[in-house]
Order: C-alpha cells, then sequence, then structure tokens
C-alpha cells in the first residue's frame, strides 16, 4: 500500500511539474480599432526559442510583447512564460487564420486557426463614464512619453580596405532590448529600400548581394547592449580602383505607435503616426596594391590550394586529368586562370572551369575549380611546381603569395619529340620533294611575252619620230 501511494505521489508530482509548450490565440471577436493577439507559451521552463509568427491576411503585424506569471499552489510552485504577437486589422470583415504550426524551444508546436470577426470601431472611453454622468471626449489627447530606443543605420565592418579587398555593407533598423515605442515597418518598405541603395550603392565595385528575402530579428550586442537587428539588405564589395567609398546620410521612415495616457476599459488606445530616421554618413578608404609585376593582374584574397590528380605514375602520349582548385574568402568570381608558360614537356589544353560560391557570416567564400587535360610528351620525373602555379595579393598579411602545386609524378614511354613534325602538313611537301624532277624548264608563255613587249616597243618609237617630223614640217610653212 505504500509502495502504491509513493507512486500515486511521484505521478502527481510529475504532472504538476511537467513542463509543456502550447500556442494561444486571443480573442476571435474584435472591433477594428482592437488588437489581435497570438501568444507562444511554456510552463514550468524558461522561453529560450520562439519562432516566427504566421501573417494574416487583412492583418499587419506589431510588436511583441513578453510576460512571466509564477503562482504557487498548496506550497507546489508553477511558472509561466509567454510571447504576444500583436496584428492590427485594416478593415472589417471575416478573416481566416489556416492552421499552422511554431518552433517553441526546439519544438514544433501545432495549431488549428480559426476565423477572426473584425467589427465597427468602439469608442475607446470607459463604459461607466455614462453612468457616472460625465464623460471625456472633450479632453484633449495626451500620449505618454515612451523611450525610443531604435536606430537606422548604414554599417561597414571596415573602415579601410585595399583594392580588390572585400567589405561587408549591412542595412538594418535596430530595436533596443530596453525600447518602450512601437514600431512597425510600412508598406512601402520595398521602394523605400530601392531608393536607399540607389544613394549608398558605391558604383566602382564589384556587387555580391546576399539575397535577403525576409525581414526576420536577430540579436545583436552593440557597445555592450542588446538589440534586435532587422537587416534590409546585405552585400560584400570589392573595389576595382582606388576612388575613395562615401557613403552619405540616407533617411528611412518606421511606422510608430503613440499610446495616449487616457486609458479605456479595453485597455490603453494607439494613434499611428510616421517617424523617420536618418543613417550616419561613412567613408572607406581604398589603398593601392604594393608594387609588383603582376600588380593590378592578381585576384585578392585568403586562398589556398587543393589539388587532384587521377594517377602518378603516367605515360607518354596518354591524357590525364589533374584539378587546380583555389579555395578561400575572397572575390572567387573574379579569380583567372594560372597564367601557364609554353612547354614541349606536356601537352596541355585550356580548362573547364565550375565555381561554387557561398555568403554567410559577412563573408564570400567558395571555390574555383580549373580542370586540365594534360599529356605527357617525354619520359623522366616532373615538380607539376614548376608549370602550375598561380600568384594572389594576401590582404591579412599584407603581401603576395604563390598557390604551387606539390605534386610530383613519372613519366615513362617513348619520346615524342619528333611526332608534332611528322603529323604536320610539311611531310606531304617533303614527299613531293622526292617525287620531282631536278632539271630546269623553260616556260614558253615567259618567252613570248619577252619579244612582244620589245617589238610593242620598237614600233611606238618609229610612230613618235614620224610625228614629230610632220608637225615641223607644217610649223616651217606657215612662218614663210
Amino acid at each position: 500500500m505504500k509502495k502504491y501511494l509513493f507512486f500515486l505521489l511521484c505521478l502527481t508530482s510529475l504532472s504538476v511539474f511537467a513542463q509543456e509548450a502550447k500556442i494561444q490565440l486571443g480573442k476571435m471577436e474584435i472591433a477594428v480599432n482592437e488588437m489581435f493577439q497570438i501568444s507562444a507559451v511554456v510552463e514550468n521552463t524558461k522561453l529560450t526559442q520562439c519562432g516566427q509568427f504566421p501573417d494574416i491576411a487583412g492583418f499587419s503585424k506589431r510588436g511583441r510583447s513578453s510576460s512571466t506569471n509564477t503562482s504557487i499552489i498548496n506550497g507546489r510552485i508553477s511558472s509561466s512564460e509567454s510571447i504576444t504577437q500583436t496584428y492590427m486589422p485594416e478593415k472589417q470583415g471575416t478573416f481566416k487564420l489556416p492552421p499552422f504550426s511554431m518552433t517553441i524551444n526546439g519544438k514544433a508546436v501545432q495549431s488549428g486557426g480559426g476565423t477572426v470577426k473584425v467589427g465597427a470601431a468602439q469608442t475607446i472611453n470607459d463604459p461607466f463614464d455614462d453612468f457616472w454622468g460625465f464623460s471625456r471626449r472633450e479632453e484633449p489627447t495626451e500620449f505618454l512619453n515612451l523611450k525610443a530606443d531604435a536606430f537606422f543605420a548604414v554599417n561597414s565592418n571596415k573602415k579601410e580596405v585595399y583594392v580588390g579587398e572585400g567589405f561587408n555593407l549591412i542595412i538594418a533598423f535596430y530595436i533596443g532590448e530596453q525600447n518602450q515605442a512601437q514600431f512597425e515597418f510600412p508598406n512601402d518598405i520595398g521602394k523605400q529600400i530601392a531608393d536607399v541603395l540607389r544613394t549608398v550603392k558605391p558604383t566602382n565595385c564589384w556587387e555580391e548581394n546576399f539575397g535577403i528575402e525576409e525581414v526576420t530579428p536577430e540579436i545583436v550586442t552593440i557597445n555592450g547592449r542588446k538589440y534586435r537587428q532587422y537587416k534590409l539588405y546585405e552585400a560584400n564589395f570589392y573595389p576595382i580602383n582606388e576612388k575613395p567609398i562615401t557613403i552619405p546620410s540616407v533617411p528611412f521612415r518606421m511606422i510608430e505607435y503613440k499610446m495616449t495616457k487616457t486609458q479605456s476599459f479595453w485597455g490603453p488606445s494607439h494613434v499611428k503616426d510616421t517617424k523617420q530616421f536618418n543613417s550616419q554618413s561613412r567613408t572607406i578608404g581604398v589603398k593601392p596594391l604594393p608594387a609588383h609585376p603582376l600588380k593590378g593582374q592578381v585576384a585578392v584574397g585568403n586562398y589556398r590550394l587543393r589539388e587532384k590528380l587521377a594517377e602518378r605514375r603516367l605515360e607518354t602520349g596518354k591524357s590525364v586529368n589533374y584539378q587546380f582548385i583555389i579555395e578561400g574568402e575572397g572575390n572567387i568570381s573574379a579569380i583567372q586562370k594560372p597564367d601557364l608558360k609554353p612547354t614541349r614537356d606536356f601537352d596541355i589544353y585550356e580548362p573547364n572551369v565550375a565555381q561554387n560560391i557561398n555568403r554567410n557570416q559577412s563573408a564570400v567564400y567558395g571555390t574555383k575549380v580549373f580542370n586540365y587535360q594534360i599529356i605527357p610528351n617525354e619520359p623522366r620525373n616532373y615538380q607539376l611546381g614548376n608549370y602550375f602555379y598561380w600568384v594572389f595579393f594576401n590582404p591579412s598579411t599584407s603581401t603576395y603569395d604563390t598557390l604551387r602545386s606539390d605534386l610530383r609524378v613519372s613519366v615513362e614511354g617513348e619520346s615524342r619529340k619528333n611526332t608534332a613534325l611528322e603529323n604536320s602538313d610539311l611531310a606531304g611537301f617533303y614527299e613531293q620533294i622526292k617525287e620531282t624532277d631536278n632539271e630546269l624548264e623553260e616556260k614558253e608563255s615567259g618567252i613570248f611575252a619577252k619579244w612582244s613587249s620589245q617589238i610593242g616597243l620598237f614600233v611606238f618609237s618609229i610612230i613618235s619620230i614620224f610625228v614629230a617630223v610632220v608637225r615641223k614640217s607644217i610649223f616651217t610653212k606657215k612662218i614663210k
């Protein structure tokens, strides 16, 4: 019996302290000037993670709030924590909230959704005002002085770079953890971002866009204080010349909800307003690369080499595949193939090129693969580093560096030194020399042309003398 009571007591204790995560929906019938709410709730544990709240057609998202409740029942402590997303209805009507799922503390929690009915606006005054015979309708509206800890910024992670070195540019709106004001992104956010980019994008740079498609908050720390960062745009830029990059101050408008001092029976009233924020201007210096014979031709970044060779023992005249793979952080698109010097040791064909680019954590990194087909011509041992190497500038060390092949190969077989001569078009010419008579021949057409030209010249001379004598005789008669 004691064992049974002990087991029952343990089971009861587990049910009291069981951890539970759930989604709670607010009132499903509201006025057009009221808020609809969805809450993520956990019981008897800390709320450490909350996923994205759903979008609702006909509603716009407002700010989030959090709450903690603790109760003691019969000496036992229970607690709950919640994060609540508020929604402002855009018009009256009936709106469908489809079933949805949210991740709460690492677990997927389901909600069956429902239908939200939005009716006509209700008065913000207490319903008891008329009962007591007075009304606040004539009183001027006063607003609470809520602390707004928010700003708009266009930030770069570097103040100075080399030509070709990348810097990260982020355009974002920041809301502090201690912020009391309520903000919302306006409907023209897309147009505003486009206007900002036309102003701040540097024209003398190569752009690698991170492609932000959804604005979701991330917790960041700035000067020891935590902020929610709403990233609107991110890209890495690579200067192509030494011109300094100037990023001017730009405006950005947000919707701000001001809370009235007078509260109704339904709670505090909000007034929608527009507030403009302005970013700070910035200048990024651009340094020239140090002197070098290949200055202006090399890539800039932090790179390393990987190589792949199908075999190490090769045979003359037989093709083998060799991959020269450059990987690391930098402008992968700008990497050019290794500049190979002409050689008779190998026939090296133009490479096939493939690249893979990743953009993450304010960096652009990836690989560029040069896939060569090579045919050895002479039997001996070779160090491929004498043929395959690639020069770049490393901005971290401010020095030029060379990625050089470390592979050694052994080539066997017969020499292919004379292969090119034997297979060339000159072979047919030399074969004709062997079969051609070496006696000189006189061409009739050449002798005939020579005599014809001499006879013509003689006849022309006789006619010229005759004409000159006749003209002289006529002139003498006229004088007499």
